[in-house]
């Protein structure tokens, strides 16, 4: 993962700006709840990344998981092109998250982020270029792996989006190293989940 393919008009929050961006946001939530558009509007223009670590509650609850998972693909994959795109279906696209649930997730981001931030202040990591192409693959084949209908088989790849987005935000090639293996590691877990229903399902028919 040598180089750089951050896209053109980056605008990577500092660690310090990353909390401070999310506490923004959560004085503009509409009463009436959030869209795709203005999710869009609020976070992708500004910083992928920080879409993702949104998304990211979402994707570990299993009620939430297939929707964060559509979104997450449908805005990962343009990034692989060097594109800032929510592609999203129409009814997902139009569908509202009400106020409270989108707060209530953004908090617990919000108190993350201000952990992470004080460990990095600790313990600073050598400076990196970004891997926004690579980033985008692997939230990518995350939000394709949300999709899968199994019992608790979100919760891992749900964890590894948000290692992978804080690890391409704070440009810790470290921690993106180990969100990569993550990735694997997701991939196979839920493999190995479906690989049983699979042969039943086969049987069956």
């Amino acid at each position: 993962m040598s180089g750089s393919d951050a896209l053109p008009g980056d605008d990577r929050p500092s660690p310090a700006d990353a909390s401070a961006l999310v506490e923004s946001m959560l004085r503009q939530v509409p009463a009436d709840g959030v869209t795709a558009a203005w999710i869009e509007e609020h976070f992708l223009i500004r910083s992928p990344e920080m879409l993702f670590l949104i998304f990211t509650p979402f994707a570990v609850i299993p009620a939430t998981s297939p929707v964060a998972g559509i979104l997450l693909l449908c805005t990962a994959t343009p990034l692989i092109f060097r594109r800032r795109a929510i592609f999203v279906p129409l009814l997902a696209g139009k569908g509202r998250l009400s106020a409270a649930r989108f707060e209530k997730a953004s908090r617990l981001l919000l108190r993350l982020l201000k952990r992470y931030e004080a460990y990095a202040m600790r313990r600073p990591h050598p400076p990196s270029h970004r891997h926004t192409r690579w980033t985008g693959l692997l939230i990518a084949v995350l939000g394709a792996a949300l999709l899968v209908p199994l019992p608790f088989s979100n919760v891992l790849p749900g964890f590894t989006v948000g290692t992978v987005a804080l690890a391409s935000l704070e440009q810790d090639n470290r921690l993106l190293i180990l969100a990569s293996l993550l990735t694997g590691v997701s991939l196979l877990a839920v493999a190995l989940e479906a690989l049983p229903v699979y042969h039943l399902a086969a049987l069956l028919l």
